[in-house]
Parts: C-alpha cells; sequence; structure tokens
C-alpha cells in the first residue's frame, strides 16, 4: 500500500471550492430554479374596481378558497408584511414569516396559489367567505355581512391573514390584494 503525502490532502484547490465556490453556486443554482423563497408583495397603488369580475370563489365550494389562517398571530414589529407561495417551499418560509408555528396545510400547488399577510389588527377578526377577482388582477376577500359592523375593541395586535386562493379565479401573473402587488410564479 502506498503512502500518500500530507500535500495531496490539504489540497488548496479543494478548499477553495469548499469555502468559496460551492456557496455561491448553491445560491445560483436556488435563484435560478425559483426555489430562493416566496416572492415578498410589493406595496402598490392597486387598479381602480369596475365590478366586471373575471372569477370568483367561496370557502364554501368544492375547490373554493382556502382560509388558511386569519387571525390574531406573534412578532413584535410594526411593518405590514406579505407574501406568495406556488410550491412548499415557499409557503413553508411563508407560514414561519406570518408567525404561525407548526407545518403548514397540505396545498395542491396544481390547483392553488398561497397569498399571506401579517399586520396591525384588532382582535376581532370577521371571517372571509369568499374571493372576487377582476381581469385588470384585482382581488378582494368577500366577508361575512352580518359581523362587518360589529362593535369590537380596538387592540393593536398582530394579525395573518393567509389564503389560497384557486388559480382558475386568477385573471393572470400579477394580482392586487391587501394594497400589495404580487408577481405570481409556477405553472
Amino acid at each position: 500500500m502506498r503512502k500518500q503525502s500530507r500535500h495531496a490532502l490539504r489540497c488548496p484547490s479543494r478548499t477553495l471550492l469548499a469555502r468559496v465556490l460551492r456557496p455561491l453556486l448553491c445560491v445560483a443554482l436556488l435563484a435560478s430554479s425559483g426555489c430562493a423563497g416566496p416572492t415578498r408583495g410589493t406595496p402598490a397603488k392597486s387598479p381602480a374596481p369596475t365590478g366586471r369580475l373575471f372569477g370568483s370563489a367561496t370557502t364554501t365550494e368544492a375547490n373554493g378558497l382556502l382560509v388558511l389562517s386569519n387571525g390574531r398571530t406573534g412578532g413584535g414589529d410594526d411593518d405590514t408584511k406579505t407574501w406568495s407561495a406556488t410550491d412548499e417551499v415557499e409557503l413553508a418560509v411563508l407560514w414561519r414569516g406570518v408567525g404561525r408555528r407548526g407545518a403548514p396545510p397540505a396545498i395542491d400547488f396544481s390547483r392553488y396559489i398561497v397569498l399571506g399577510s401579517v399586520s396591525e389588527g384588532s382582535v376581532c377578526q370577521i371571517p372571509i367567505l369568499g374571493i372576487d377577482s377582476e381581469h385588470s388582477g384585482l382581488l378582494s376577500l368577500k366577508y361575512d355581512p352580518d359581523r362587518l359592523f360589529q362593535t369590537c375593541i380596538l387592540v393593536a395586535i398582530r394579525v395573518a391573514r393567509v389564503v389560497a386562493v384557486p388559480r382558475r379565479v386568477l385573471p393572470g401573473p400579477v394580482v392586487y390584494l391587501w394594497g400589495y402587488r404580487f408577481v405570481l410564479g409556477g405553472d
């Protein structure tokens, strides 16, 4: 058996590759594959409502709107943050971002995209019953009309809203919700 020299074990090119090039390569691959995390919504002026619907979904219909979260959450900052998710990896990041613990629910991403926000709110959350979409990309959540004007203590808390929107009601790759613009990825 032949002895290896110490110099063969300390190859500078391997050290350079391991410490510098591999992490850069991994970041480039993640970014190009769309696996770098969910897309953040950007504040934007929403298109004016026209009343001309592209699609609609309710929470009671088969393959309708899924409300994954609509209530109090943790977190200490005051900023509104929004995300969209088109796969399980993005959903896991979104779920942690809105302050939810545990694993996110399973979603069929061939049928749904997920939109989420965390912002200041109050202790009373009005149930979400559905969603409408217009050709311009404007999305509007529909709330329980019997609870719209309920009296509620205005206490500043963090509120997470996460909805899985059926792809069939999305008019295109750019949508607006909560005063934010989302550019949706995935097929």
